[in-house]
C-alpha cells in the first residue's frame, strides 16, 4: 500500500494590493492569450507589477 496525502492550499496574506500585484506579474510573463487580457484589466485598474527575474515560461509540447 501506498501513502496518502491531503494538502491543503491556503492564502496566507491578507493584503489585496498585493495578491494582485503578485498575479499581474505572473501574467505579464505569461505568453498564453488569456493572460493578455487579465494585464490588460489590471492596467486598467492600476496594479503595479512586481519585479522578477527569476520567472522561467515552459511551454508545454503537448
Amino acid at each position: 500500500m501506498g501513502t496518502f496525502t491531503l494538502s491543503q492550499v491556503v492564502v496566507t496574506r491578507s493584503n489585496e494590493e498585493e495578491l494582485l500585484s503578485i498575479a499581474r506579474t505572473l501574467e505579464e510573463y505569461s505568453t498564453h492569450p488569456t493572460a493578455k487580457a487579465v494585464v490588460a484589466y489590471f492596467k486598467d485598474k492600476g496594479i503595479s507589477t512586481l519585479l522578477s527575474d527569476k520567472f522561467r515560461n515552459i511551454v508545454s509540447k503537448v
